[in-house]
């Protein structure tokens, strides 16, 4: 899925103690934000919505990898 970015205020002092304590236990607030915000998803989205969001996104065909060239094969062709 296409990725958005989520703007909140929060106290400047409080942010940076939370970041503070996240870090002494090797955590990062993005990722906490993350999965509480994957948490908020799966407890108020309809499961049907949230298994059609998921049909959704794995039906969509992955982008074609072409082999690249080597050296001699550019220089050749």
């Amino acid at each position: 899925m296409k990725k958005t970015t989520v703007t909140v205020s929060f106290d400047e002092e409080k942010l940076g103690a939370t970041r503070h304590y996240l870090s002494l236990k090797n955590l990062s607030l993005d990722a906490e934000l993350n999965r509480f915000l994957d948490t908020l998803f799966k407890k108020y989205v309809p499961a049907e919505v949230r298994g059609y969001l998921e049909f959704r996104d794995a039906a969509k065909p992955m982008p074609v990898k072409r082999p690249t060239k080597t050296k001699e094969e550019q220089s050749n062709g």
